[in-house]
C-alpha cells in the first residue's frame, strides 16, 4: 500500500507538475501547500490521521516557516509521516536527519520519487510499518 501524499512547495506550477504526474500512476494526494505555516496548520487541525500512512513531500526553503522547521514543529505533534525534503543544494541546518527521512535532489523525476519511496518502506522507516509491502502502483 502507497502512502497518501501531502504537497508542500513554494511553486505553484511545481506543485501541479507533481500533481498531475502522480495522478498519472494512480498516487493519492489529498494536500498541497504553498509555505510551511500552512501545512503545519493542516496536522494541528486535525485533518490528517496520525494513522493514516502519509508522505509529506516537502520543499526546504518553504515562505513563513522552512520545511526544516515545519518538520520539527510536525514530528513534535506527534506526526510521523515518512518526511521528504526536497533540495537544489545541501541542507544548512545540523542533525535534519532527525526530522526528516529522505532528501531528493531537484530537479527529479517520479521514478526516482517512487524508488526512493519504496526504498524507504522496504528498509522498514515507515512508522507505522507496511509489513513488508513492496506493492506500489503501476
Amino acid at each position: 500500500m502507497f502512502p497518501k501524499i501531502i504537497i508542500a512547495d513554494d511553486s505553484q506550477n511545481l506543485i501541479n507538475t507533481y500533481v498531475k504526474h502522480f495522478h498519472k500512476i494512480h498516487l493519492d494526494v489529498i494536500a498541497t501547500f504553498l509555505n510551511g505555516t500552512d501545512v503545519v496548520e493542516y496536522f494541528e487541525s486535525g485533518k490528517a490521521s496520525k494513522d493514516e500512512k502519509l508522505l509529506l513531500l516537502m520543499e526546504d526553503k518553504l515562505p513563513h516557516l522552512s520545511g526544516i522547521d515545519a518538520a520539527r514543529k510536525i514530528r513534535e505533534l506527534g506526526f510521523n509521516p515518512i518526511i521528504i525534503l526536497t533540495i537544489l543544494g545541501p541542507i544548512a541546518t545540523p542533525h535534519p536527519e532527525e526530522l526528516i527521512d529522505a532528501v531528493l535532489q531537484k530537479p527529479f523525476t517520479v521514478g526516482e520519487f517512487v524508488s526512493l519511496v519504496e526504498t524507504l518502506i522496504e528498509a522498514n522507516i515507515w512508522p507505522f510499518g507496511l509489513h513488508g509491502s513492496k506493492s506500489h502502483p503501476k
